[in-house]
């Protein structure tokens, strides 16, 4: 009988360490957070919520800082750097989730739209839905007078590219690449609702399309304040009582939907709220969106022909000059 016992505890005892073993590998296996900074090293924050809130301890997790000089506020630049970290995760068939914060968030957006493989959520902290929205609402703020007349929307982006020559008013935007991220990926937007960088619009207009498109995995958590990016935590950041418990519900929440835990259908009704109350911020962003992009073909056309015309006209008379 003492034997017998001694056999029932070591094969439990087998049975459990197995099974741990078994567990720490699928995580490591099939957990890596890739973090798109905000812009540059200078936003060191970004490393916080990787670091103390609803990643593993024994999940590797890497920060891929996008460009602050020579930004392009998310498109083909930033998305290089996101791709140098995130495309040998994607060979080797690991599952991968993206944290991204502003700029982050956004080449988060545009890379997935383009290479969805293996990546199976994505946590988008002060996302902008363009950036032509995003330098409309920081002139707003900064200079209101300029920003309030009539066509700035269209004529902003173009001047700031003086600032951001990299950047294309007409090229990818989020907008429109969250149209072709699959619907099994699962998507969490955290805003703060006076953000001071980033319009609340812009991530009620995402939010509309991703459940306007049947991604039943979209989540959206407007905070209060005027924050931008840390949502989620901040280490150089003190907290109330009150902020302490709703940070923590918050990274509860991300913890659980990414890792495919069973959430309190309440709270989960409260972080999915009816889509079609921001139809109106999609119709609006949309409609200013489809004018810039018909500003900048307008623009490539007159470019090219001018450049045909001038290469037609002066270029045979060139050619008929005697050598010297």
């Amino acid at each position: 009988m003492k034997y017998a016992y001694i056999k029932i505890l070591l094969g439990v005892f087998i049975g459990v360490t197995v099974q741990l073993y078994s567990a720490d590998q699928s995580i490591s296996k099939k957990h890596h957070f890739v973090i798109p900074d905000l812009s540059g090293d200078f936003y060191s924050d970004v490393e916080m919520p990787a670091n103390t809130t609803y990643h593993y301890s024994k999940t590797p997790f890497f920060i891929a800082k996008t460009p602050f000089f020579g930004s392009d506020l998310g498109q083909t630049r930033c998305q290089k750097c996101l791709a140098e970290i995130v495309q040998p995760l994607q060979k080797n068939n690991n599952i991968i989730t993206i944290h991204g914060i502003s700029q982050g968030s956004v080449t988060a957006m545009n890379y997935t739209s383009k290479k969805p493989e293996n990546i199976t959520g994505l946590v988008l902290d002060s996302p902008f839905a363009s950036g032509n929205s995003a330098i409309h609402h920081v002139m707003k703020n900064i200079f209101p007078r300029i920003a309030n007349c009539r066509g700035s929307y269209y004529i902003l982006p173009y001047m700031v590219r003086l600032f951001l020559p990299y950047y294309s008013p007409g090229g990818q935007q989020p907008i429109y690449s969250i149209e072709k991220i699959p619907n099994t990926t699962k998507v969490i937007i955290i805003h703060s609702k006076k953000d001071k960088s980033v319009p609340i619009t812009d991530a009620q207009a995402l939010y509309y399309r991703l459940r306007m498109q049947g991604n039943q995995n979209a989540y959206f958590i407007q905070k209060p304040g005027r924050k931008h990016g840390g949502l989620l935590g901040d280490s150089k950041r003190s907290y109330t009582e009150k902020e302490k418990k709703a940070l923590e519900k918050e990274n509860l929440f991300v913890c659980h939907i990414l890792n495919n835990i069973p959430v309190d259908p309440k709270i989960k009704k409260e972080y999915q709220p009816n889509p079609h109350q921001f139809k109106p911020a999609y119709d609006n962003l949309i409609a200013s969106e489809r004018k810039i992009r018909a500003i900048s073909y307008g623009f490539t056309a007159t470019t090219i022909l001018g450049i045909g015309y001038i290469a037609c006209r002066y270029i045979p008379y060139f050619s008929h000059l005697p050598a010297k």
